[in-house]
């Protein structure tokens, strides 16, 4: 406390009091009392209490003269805090996960963007969800069914689905929340993506329309959804946030961007700007209630490994910096320490409108002279696995036949002959790659002067490395987003007739088989083109709490909480 309260800085005026005081049953505490900022004259009690290696404070603060007319009022209020140790015969399953997050912007699920990471899956749900193996299974919608020509879904809704407050959940809200996320004044960033695929979405994203067409609710718990075309990812896309069933009511009274009132397992409890958000568990959840009582993201903590053996975090990343103590069997975090794959892949993604990688032999040039075997060995730590393909392992349409041949510089270097006219400026070539030691190799192998570079010059570079982490797991959320030549994420000016015809193909193809075919033959074309390079799929590194069972690290970024409880 004294090192916490020194940070008041010269606004510090004096301390009134250092005591050891008693609160609640068998707690006792220390409580320093102390004035800050002679403007105002704010004067603070701070009471800390220890249990281990954990430490909590309880603040009171205020005006000073409030302060003082109210000292006895609040020391008895706090004199009644108990500090509750655990009981060792019961199953912890009441006890609060936290976890560390990145801050969101809203909890207004049809303005997520990026990854599905966050409060947003555990507090809202859609028709259907992901299981933790990634299949597509019910939530609010019972079962369904599709029509023979693959266009049309009947869904019927759970009758015992309800709101955080009790509401009853129907396809009334279900319809509502769909348009609500088409609406232009909505804004939202992926509904066009998600959603597209319903009659009338697109009419009504670009302002011809005031209604989706293809939904229809028949009745209170029968939903009609009606599609453009066959589509063998639309119940994939229904799990993003965006599709989630928000309250009409939430919306209106305009809480639903900061305490949503979703249908999820976890229900909002508090937001602490700066700090984290609390959730609790939801006692008239539809599935099966989570053991947990409650799930903490925490943010902006500044060195998480110093926190974590102080428990007060369940689970941490651990940074490329300290993953050696984590594979060292004498370090501590070596029991702790977990890794799985991800479905993310990095890529060296290339402008094909841009001098001198409008050439594809300059572009494979640039690929043959990275030894990557080396890069992920010393410099990555051997943290990430080598990637030769976009798709990653374990996704149907992954094409494992694809490889790599050896590494040999002058291999490279020879691509350049009979295109060292492109070359010929003395000017460096600019490259927008954080990676020092890819930077080294293009100049070291291939003897040309490549110079990176960040802010705005980097928008002129032609070569780039970029991530791609799906937000379903199909090799249609890859390749198509990427190589289609309307891809939302094809920043390569590349178009292949060859390819998006092998796209559109694959996207209607009811046969598993056949789609997965295709794929692998896109993967193939798209890499004779060298326009995208596969690097290295990411691998999630995490320390995990002994107690903490039943926790899978998230492989697509998705917490699932419903097995997690504490061993004591």
């Amino acid at each position: 406390m004294d090192w916490q309260i020194s940070n008041y800085g010269k606004r510090f005026i004096d301390i009134y009091e250092e005591l050891p005081v008693s609160l609640g049953p068998d707690t006792t505490g220390f409580r320093t009392v102390f004035e800050w900022n002679g403007e105002l004259g704010i004067k603070e009690g701070w009471t800390g209490v220890l249990r281990g290696r954990q430490d909590f404070v309880i603040r009171a603060y205020g005006t000073s003269t409030d302060y003082d007319r109210l000292r006895d009022t609040l020391d008895e209020i706090i004199g009644t805090f108990t500090l509750i140790p655990p009981d060792a015969t019961q199953a912890a399953s009441d006890d609060i996960f936290v976890l560390l997050s990145e801050e969101p912007q809203t909890l207004d699920p049809a303005l997520h963007t990026g990854r599905g990471t966050g409060p947003l899956n555990a507090l809202f749900g859609s028709l259907v969800r992901h299981d933790s193996g990634m299949n597509v299974i019910p939530d609010i919608a019972r079962d369904w069914s599709v029509s023979a020509d693959g266009k049309v879904y009947t869904f019927n809704l759970r009758y015992d689905a309800y709101f955080h407050n009790g509401d009853w959940v129907t396809t009334e809200d279900v319809v509502y929340s769909w348009e609500r996320a088409t609406d232009p004044e909505t804004g939202s960033p992926t509904a066009g993506v998600y959603l597209g695929d319903i009659v009338g979405v697109r009419e009504k994203l670009a302002g011809e329309a005031d209604e989706i067409s293809g939904i229809e609710a028949l009745d209170l718990f029968t939903l009609r959804v009606t599609l453009t075309k066959p589509r063998q990812t639309f119940l994939q896309k229904l799990t993003h946030p965006v599709a989630s069933v928000v309250d009409r009511s939430n919306v209106e009274a305009g809480d639903l961007a900061e305490r949503p009132n979703g249908t999820g397992p976890f229900k909002f409890v508090a937001w602490g700007r700066g700090q984290g958000i609390v959730l609790g568990r939801s006692r008239s959840y539809h599935l099966e209630r989570p053991k947990l009582r409650g799930v903490v993201y925490r943010f902006n903590v500044d060195d998480p490994l110093s926190v974590y053996p102080s428990e007060q975090i369940d689970v941490v990343s651990v940074p490329l910096e300290q993953i050696d103590r984590a594979h060292d069997p004498r370090d501590d975090l070596f029991a702790d320490h977990v890794s799985v794959p991800t479905f993310c892949t990095h890529y060296l993604a290339f402008d094909t409108t841009v001098p001198p990688f409008d050439h594809v032999r300059v572009r494979q040039a640039f690929a043959k002279a990275l030894d990557l075997d080396k890069i992920i060995s010393v410099v990555m730590k051997e943290t990430v696995d080598r990637a030769y393909t976009l798709v990653p392992p374990g996704i149907p349409g992954h094409n494992e036949a694809m490889t790599a041949g050896p590494f040999i510089p002058e291999v490279a270097r020879s691509l350049l002959w009979g295109v060292t006219d492109r070359l010929a400026d003395d000017s460096p070539i600019p490259t927008a790659v954080d990676n020092h030691t890819m930077v080294w190799m293009w100049g070291e192998y291939l003897g040309i002067d490549v110079q990176a570079f960040t802010g705005p010059s980097a928008e002129q570079a032609g070569v780039w490395r970029d991530t791609w982490c799906p937000d379903y797991l199909d090799a249609e959320n890859y390749l198509e987003t990427l190589l289609h030549s309307d891809g939302r994420h094809n920043r390569f000016g590349y178009s292949n007739p060859e390819i998006d015809a092998l796209l559109e193909e694959a996207a209607v193809s009811p046969d598993p088989m056949l789609r997965a075919e295709t794929y692998k033959q896109i993967e193939s074309i798209a890499r004779d083109d060298w326009v995208v390079v596969p690097l290295w799929h990411e691998r999630r590194h995490e320390l995990v709490h002994q107690y903490v069972i039943g926790y899978r690290p998230a492989s697509t970024g998705v917490h699932f909480f419903e097995d997690i409880y504490f061993e004591q």
